[in-house]
């Protein structure tokens, strides 16, 4: 008999193939929308504009996966996440969890290996980096938009 790995190969796979594709895509928009280089970046200036674009161009991405023969082949998990889940609910036998699990990681790690390759230090730039950075907020925030600089939100100052 072969082993449950083995025979689950071309699952992890495909898992695996999964999320590089979307990192890859992410990290690919990212410099497209917010790359201050990016000729999009001088023709769509509002960052609500290109925020819709990052979320529609991703949305497609998930599309893809889920609906391509790897996602069909796999379940399309993409995330550790959904794994547990699917697995918690008698989806994923527990012996398949660890393989998925691994190829979720390591999709992602060559995923953004590739697109670091691909993209260069384009992926380090700052403005890449807007929804991570503790110095900077959502500009449809209105508390962010206030004179002060939202720092009576931030820090729970405000009074009521």
């Amino acid at each position: 008999m072969m082993p449950r790995w083995r025979a689950h190969l071309p699952e992890y796979l495909a898992e695996a193939f999964g999320l590089g594709l979307f990192m890859v895509s992410a990290c690919g928009f990212a410099v497209l929308f917010f790359h201050p280089g990016s000729p999009v970046v001088h023709r769509l200036p509002g960052l609500f504009g290109r925020n819709l674009a990052m979320g529609a161009a991703m949305a497609l991405t998930l599309l893809v996966n889920v609906y391509g023969p790897w996602g069909q082949r796999s379940g399309s998990h993409l995330n550790p996440m959904v794994t547990l889940t699917f697995f918690r609910l008698g989806k994923v036998a527990p012996g398949d969890v660890p393989g998925y699990v691994l190829a979720q990681f390591a999709g992602a790690l060559a995923g953004t290996g590739v697109a670091a390759l691909i993209f260069g230090g384009r992926l380090a730039d700052p403005d890449l980096q807007l929804r991570q950075s503790g110095d900077r907020h959502d500009a449809l925030d209105p508390a962010f938009r206030r004179a002060d600089g939202g720092r009576a939100a931030r820090d729970g100052s405000a009074r009521a």
